[in-house]
């Protein structure tokens, strides 16, 4: 049902007309209301769960942590879109790869990119990927070495061939089984 005139005020009052330099939020029962970069945006409460520390992935299964879809295919090999994905990507990873571990940031992970060691949370905030998006933005590792993020692509260190692995995620957050949207604009960049 559409909101009542009161959850229409406080969201002017505590959301729309707060200081342009805050991240304000109306908390409901299946959602946040906030504003990230003068756009307003819906964030299903699936979105505010903690990722799971870590996971290993045999990239011949799909894998699915919370909100994240995780699968791969051949290099060249049709993939479809997630449509019910709020932010959706896919990079190419080496074929010599089996298993990767599956991380989630904590703060302060560095990537190997244009010659210089990267923050990963930096780049994400340039490319304006909204922070409650970010922790659940998957970063694959090999041997405890970040080899690939999601959004960046793989390390300059990383030698990728026309017959490598493509690996596919989306985050998709359900309400009561329907999947949920965002409003606004958050776009990955991938390589």
């Amino acid at each position: 049902s559409p909101p009542g005139r009161e959850v229409l005020a406080r969201l002017q009052r505590e959301v729309i007309d707060a200081a342009a330099d805050k991240q304000p939020r109306l908390t409901l029962e299946t959602g946040v209301l906030t504003r990230y970069r003068q756009r307003l945006y819906w964030v299903p409460n699936a979105l505010f769960d903690a990722p799971p520390a870590r996971s290993h992935w045999q990239l011949d299964q799909p894998l699915r942590l919370g909100v994240l879809q995780i699968t791969s295919s051949r290099a060249g090999a049709e993939t479809t879109a997630t449509a019910e994905s709020i932010l959706q990507g896919q990079l190419r990873v080496p074929a010599a790869f089996s298993v990767l571990e599956v991380r989630f940031s904590q703060g302060g992970e560095r990537i190997l990119r244009h010659g210089q060691h990267q923050q990963i949370s930096e780049i994400w905030r340039v490319a304006g990927i909204p922070p409650w998006l970010r922790c659940w933005l998957p970063l694959f590792y090999v041997n405890a070495e970040l080899v690939a993020a999601a959004g960046i692509g793989i390390a300059d260190n990383r030698q990728t061939e026309q017959d490598d692995t493509m690996v596919s995620w989306a985050l998709v957050a359900e309400v009561d089984g329907d999947s949920t949207f965002l409003s606004g604009e958050a776009h990955a960049r991938n390589q």
